[in-house]
């Protein structure tokens, strides 16, 4: 358990702190950070929404010249950053990422032994859980062999983590349902890769997400039995549960850290990681231990070395040029609110958005390989599994391995949070990920009016579903740059987050600064005008500029700030449409019957002081 003035952010800040201290690289030569931890719990009353964790470590240790960005699929978190900060560096838009994950989740011991009733209240996995820090510092090299992740999104639901109806968090598991489905996608996943001749069937050390020591062994018979042989027991299959706990989304790396600091593990040894979370995410990596081990091991800075960064290239922003062979397009957009303005809910409406821009482009189910979710604002404060694995299952996709399912039409969900620029990181992370495989991408939100402390009104957000369908253009058209720039004087001007009390049910609580609107419309144009100098072109060659969700007085004063008329922009005459605002302005956009070639800016306003920029070519 963490101390009594450790939390989520803190855990994090520490690991960070450690892993540069070790690295052989300077801080100015990382390009992203990907938060990928579960809880948010950033003190004893606070579970943060935004700022996006990722901006508060950027901020916190001076990287203001990183892409960051959250990325939620529960205990698969941190794998699914790695294989998206993979995907990255394989196509040169990153040389170097951190991915990190702070997990204080023992607070829901608490709410737990308050309210459990029994050996099979589906609280009781609450009691398992242990609190704990991770960081990695990933680039091109040794490591990673193979990062394979799948969604099963039919069982979307044997685990859930929000709100409690009393006070604090909690968590429902259906523990004996989980495991049983883990165990068989789990081994036939393992099975698959090993007929391919992916994964080595006998590695140095085999660990599975540590939730259970019965999982753990029924999965290891189950293996053995499917194989014919003994290819897994005590002395390659870890299990740290008596000391260590579930640490969710760390587990993975808490154990390799104790082999490495047991010096129990040497380079060139492989290991097999085994994934299974709620959502249900399923997966097996294999990585080859390379010599950053002993580096680590043996490393004589202190954790809490300086950075060193150079402060002239920290104002730098995040700029990338995508090739043309390499673009991928809008297929189509869609948005839905029901009649009658009711709160359905995140994943309904998500799903019957995303069921609108499917049919819209004349696709099926059966076409969609990616859902990546950015909705913020969510209901219960919902924090497991990644919503985008609810809109899976509101959709009815199937995705089990274990019951028929073909290898080529796996289905893969998770979230990327970090307001509307989180819209544009999605586009560049699915757009990047659909170059290597079949079908097509969908990016998805929706936002939900959670009650707010007393003395605040609500947000008044809309209640509406929005998505994207991406697919390769096969031309030039499609997304051209993406842009992103952290003004971290506003840093502190804008928090959002759940309340959690001393005695009632979590409430939203928003503090912001008054004067934040007005001086976000200086951040916006300087960071056009910046963009606009890394796409080597000006203002008379964008045909039209969708503005940020920010309502029609900004829009006003950046058209003057820019020294354009109005004209130029597209419709956002709301202010609340939110993670909404890209799929709804795109369909005006569509409206226009703007000509093949001409340019469209798309700007993106977040929490943090973060814009962002995409240049798009129609």
């Amino acid at each position: 358990m963490a101390g009594e003035t450790e939390y989520s952010l803190d855990l994090a800040k520490r690991a960070v702190a450690k892993c540069l201290a070790a690295s052989r690289h300077d801080a100015e030569s990382i390009d992203l950070i990907v938060a990928a931890n579960i809880s948010k719990q950033d003190s004893a009353r606070r579970y943060s929404i935004e700022p996006s964790t990722a901006s508060l470590l950027r901020a916190s240790f001076g990287l203001h010249h990183c892409l960051a960005f959250d990325l939620n699929n529960a205990c698969a978190g941190v794998f699914t950053a790695v294989s998206v900060v993979d995907e990255l560096i394989r196509r040169a838009d990153v040389n170097r990422a951190l991915v990190v994950s702070g997990e204080y989740i023992t607070h829901l011991v608490s709410t737990a032994q308050r309210e459990i009733t029994g050996l099979r209240d589906e609280r009781l996995a609450c009691l398992t859980l242990g609190d704990a820090g991770i960081c990695m510092l990933v680039e091109r090299g040794q490591g990673f062999e193979l990062i394979d992740l799948y969604t099963v999104p039919e069982y979307a639901r044997l685990c859930t983590a929000h709100a409690a109806q009393s006070r604090g968090a909690i968590m429902f598991t259906d523990m004996a349902q989980m495991a049983r489905v883990a165990v068989a996608e789990g081994v036939a996943h393992y099975e698959k890769l090993v007929r391919r001749q992916a994964v080595e069937t006998s590695p140095r050390y085999f660990i599975p997400h540590q939730t259970s020591s019965r999982t753990i062994k029924a999965a290891a018979r189950a293996a053995n039995q499917s194989f014919g042989q003994a290819l897994l027991g005590p002395y390659n299959v870890v299990d740290n549960l008596r000391d260590r706990g579930n640490t969710a989304s760390t587990s993975h790396w808490v154990a390799l850290n104790d082999l490495i600091d047991r010096s129990a593990i040497d380079p060139g040894d492989q290991v097999v990681f085994n994934i299974s979370a709620s959502g249900l995410t399923v997966g097996t990596a294999q990585y080859r231990v390379g010599t950053a081990v002993t580096r680590s091991r043996n490393s004589r800075r202190l954790p809490g070395a300086p950075l060193c960064l150079d402060k002239s290239r920290a104002l730098r922003p995040y700029y990338r040029r995508i090739p043309a062979a390499e673009r991928v397009g809008i297929a189509s957009a869609a948005t839905y609110e029901h009649a009658s303005g009711q709160e359905l809910g995140n994943a309904l409406l998500a799903a019957r958005a995303t069921q609108r821009a499917l049919n819209a482009c004349a696709l099926s189910l059966s076409d969609l390989r990616l859902l990546v979710y950015c909705g913020v604002y969510r209901e219960q404060f919902l924090s497991e599994p990644a919503l985008a694995t609810l809109v899976g299952q509101e959709l009815n996709v199937k995705g089990s391995l274990a019951e028929g399912a073909e290898g080529g039409s796996r289905f893969l969900a998770f979230d990327i949070v970090n307001g509307p620029p989180g819209v544009l990181t999605a586009c560049l992370v699915a757009g990047r990920r659909m170059l290597s495989q079949q079908g097509v991408a969908v990016v998805a939100t929706s936002e939900y009016n959670e009650m707010p402390v007393e003395g605040q009104t609500t947000q008044g957000l809309a209640s509406m579903g929005s998505a994207l369908v991406l697919e390769r253009s096969g031309g030039t058209a499609g997304f051209r740059g993406f842009y992103s720039a952290h003004h971290a004087q506003y840093s502190a001007w804008y928090h959002a987050y759940a309340d959690t009390g001393e005695s009632a049910r979590a409430r939203l609580r928003v503090d912001r600064d008054d004067r934040l609107a007005d001086r976000l419309v200086e951040a916006v144009g300087a960071s056009v005008v910046d963009m606009l100098r890394y796409e080597g072109i000006t203002l008379d060659d964008i045909t039209v500029i969708l503005p940020p969700p920010m309502g029609p007085g900004f829009m006003g004063r950046l058209a003057t700030f820019l020294g354009i008329e109005r004209q130029r922009f597209a419709a956002c005459e709301s202010g609340q449409l939110f993670t909404a605002w890209f799929a709804s302005g795109w369909q005006e956009l569509c409206s226009r019957k703007i000509a093949s070639g001409n340019l469209a800016l798309i700007l993106g306003v977040g929490a943090g002081g973060e814009v962002g920029c995409t240049s798009y070519v129609f």
